[in-house]
């Protein structure tokens, strides 16, 4: 149901009861394990023959918990197309809350990504943190905990997960066969997300950049294979999705070397292709194309029906067009 991070050991000292204080924020960017942290946290509050700092998973409400099964913890997250945490989420809370637990022990409310919250939401939640009943425990996660109401976190102890050093993700990949350089790129794509970058290494990510590469140094040479191209990029949507953010990608790259004349903080891998566009690219090309491309990446994602091989086709055509005129 959760995985145990290394880079998050140092917070399990506070998984005893006794120490675990009634509201918790775990805060941090994205892609850290804060959603695992909270569940771990959980899973402690339920636990009867805890061992030290860890839980023992094989209690009776470890294993109910585990299954997704425990009947005194309650979970709230951003329901699928809304914007906010309704206040009406919020308030089917307060019902569970002044139930007495039904194994006889802790109840827990998890609350994912809680700067989503309504203003009404927020305030709802408030008062619920003021007092809340014993044997009750609320956990709130965050990925931008500046932007949680300060009324919210006073009334929290709050929890920050840091990056990890680079040499700990690459012993917690666990591959021999892993080169330092390719995971510096896996590194760069993940945009430094430690759960990120474990999703992409075991997606064969790296074939796929290797392609992405050969493909775009291929059309900013020629259009000839603008067809071909499109075609093959369309019959994956999950491919296809990377290639387009990473086109994104090289162009912002570009732009931030046109700017710097440096190399610091961009793509190893595809630095040769962000150089060239950056020295022959003007810069509101660069900007169009980058605009041009994130459009087509965000009706990918949002599910379009419009036809992707002819909508690619014209993004390669403006791509081949305006670089290589410009360049010329």
């Amino acid at each position: 149901m959760y995985k145990e991070l290394p880079w998050t050991d140092n917070f399990k000292e506070y998984f005893s009861n006794e120490s675990l204080p009634h509201s918790v924020l775990i805060g941090g960017n994205e892609g850290l394990g804060k959603k695992d942290l909270a569940l771990q946290f959980s899973n402690s509050l339920f636990c009867i023959t805890q061992q030290v700092n860890s839980n023992c998973k094989i209690c009776k409400p470890c294993k109910l918990f585990l299954d997704g099964n425990h009947p005194d913890f309650y979970q709230i997250n951003l329901e699928e197309g809304k914007k906010n945490i309704s206040i009406k989420q919020i308030k089917s809370l307060r019902d569970k809350i002044y139930e007495s637990p039904f194994l006889g022990g802790n109840k827990v409310f998890y609350i994912e990504l809680v700067e989503h919250m309504s203003k009404d939401a927020s305030d709802s939640l408030l008062k619920i943190l003021e007092e809340p009943p014993k044997n009750t425990f609320f956990i709130l996660t965050s990925n931008r905990h500046n932007q949680v109401p300060a009324t919210i976190t006073s009334r929290c102890s709050e929890y920050v997960i840091k990056e990890p050093e680079e040499e700990k993700l690459y012993e917690w990949l666990n591959s021999s066969d892993l080169s330092k350089a390719d995971f510096n790129t896996l590194l760069t794509l993940a945009s430094g997300k430690p759960l990120l970058l474990k999703g992409l290494y075991k997606s064969n990510v790296l074939e796929i950049r290797l392609s992405f590469i050969k493909e775009i140094s291929s059309l900013l040479k020629s259009s000839d294979n603008v067809i071909e191209l499109s075609e093959s990029w369309a019959k994956d949507k999950k491919i296809l999705s990377y290639k387009l953010e990473w086109m994104g990608l090289l162009l912002m790259d570009a732009i931030r070397f046109q700017s710097t004349n440096s190399n610091e903080n961009l793509a190893k891998d595809s630095f040769s292709i962000t150089s060239y566009l950056g020295i022959k690219t003007p810069f509101n090309v660069l900007y169009d194309l980058l605009n041009q491309t994130n459009l087509l990446w965000n009706e990918l994602t949002k599910g379009t029906n419009l036809k992707m091989e002819f909508q690619l086709q014209a993004l390669f055509v403006d791509w081949e067009e305006k670089i290589n005129l410009t360049s010329r």
